[in-house]
């Protein structure tokens, strides 16, 4: 027993070096979580007040701690009419803001870099939105049920710079998708279930793909990801399974947990010589042949869980971990 204790404690040790210290104090109607090694604060939950003004920084026992996010749910359901969001905030959790019935515009600043999935859902009387000139990840769902989306004319709709959804068409009837110069960005779940569609053109302004942008087309064949292309988000190729040519950006850093999952056309991949960290190819059956660049430094779980073509793999020295199942079920 004692060498089994022994063995679980050894396996959290990792979990507990990495584990930041967090208290909760509230302020003005709201309930921040503070992270006390990093200085940072994150608004956790809303609890009264209509016109609400979060600040840069908060004060704590002597310290002071930047507002960097908005966690998941933070003022669902709230009877805000309000709200004033500050420079230096860098993310939107997920449903942080929906079903805010009373709230009616918003200014996001151009520090955020992430609102999640159904952020602003539901928002009925959330009319005027102010989007950042920069690249954002904005996760599906973000805006839909408001008066925004309602207003925006049918087709390929832009939130700022972000090809955001394709509203009042049949994604069944899309067989070609030309993404406009000077967009920084495809919102999660923009493209998804085009299952007809064949030929995509993204331009080399594009930094981030989102999440499930192309899941379930299946139809489609051949994807080029520009050079501009820093992150290709989890899902993002999802269950294109006649996607049999991929080229990947040069500039890419970041590919998501099962970024490529069950695209069973693929046989062959490249990966860039500047990529960090390597999510999904899960359930590739087909795929007999990837290089992995020395650049790499994490391999996730699951990414080649379900190859079972592939036989043979050369790791890089510089890898520091590889994901729980990266490999399993490979022959």
């Amino acid at each position: 027993m004692r060498n089994l204790l022994l063995f679980f404690f050894i396996l959290l040790l990792p979990i507990m070096a990495n584990a930041s210290e967090t208290e909760s104090v509230v302020l003005n109607g709201i309930r921040y979580s503070v992270d006390l090694e990093e200085k940072t604060a994150t608004v956790s939950e809303y609890i009264e007040g209509e016109n609400i003004a979060i600040p840069s920084n908060i004060e704590y026992q002597g310290s002071t701690y930047s507002v960097t996010s908005i966690g998941n749910y933070a003022f669902r359901y709230g009877s805000i009419t309000s709200v004033t969001l500050p420079n230096g905030l860098v993310s939107i959790g997920w449903g942080a803001f929906e079903s805010c019935m009373s709230l009616e515009s918003i200014d996001i600043p151009n520090s955020v870099t992430d609102i999640k999935g159904f952020a602003f859902s539901y928002c009925m009387g959330l009319s005027n939105i102010t989007f950042p000139n920069t690249a954002i990840n904005i996760g599906n769902g973000a805006f839909e049920f408001t008066p925004w989306y309602f207003s925006q004319p049918d087709g390929l709709i832009y939130a700022g710079k972000i090809a955001y959804d394709l509203k009042g068409v049949n994604r069944e009837d899309i067989t070609s998708i030309s993404i406009k110069d000077g967009t920084l960005g495809v919102a999660g779940g923009c493209f998804r279930i085009c299952v007809n569609l064949t030929d995509v053109t993204i331009p080399n302004t594009v930094k981030i793909i989102g999440h499930g942008a192309f899941r379930d087309c299946r139809r489609l064949t051949t994807i080029i990801i520009p050079n501009s292309v820093t992150k290709i988000d989890y899902d993002a190729f999802e269950d294109c399974t006649s996607l049999s040519s991929v080229v990947l950006s040069d500039s890419l850093i970041s590919i998501g947990h099962n970024a490529f999952g069950w695209c069973s056309g693929l046989t062959t991949i490249n990966l860039p010589e500047n990529l960090i960290e390597l999510g999904g190819f899960q359930g590739c059956i087909n795929l007999c042949s990837i290089n992995f660049p020395n650049s790499l430094l994490y391999i996730r779980e699951n990414a080649f869980c379900g190859c079972i073509a592939l036989t043979s793999i050369t790791i890089p020295n510089n890898v520091l971990s590889i994901g729980y199942q990266a490999f399993s079920h490979c022959i």
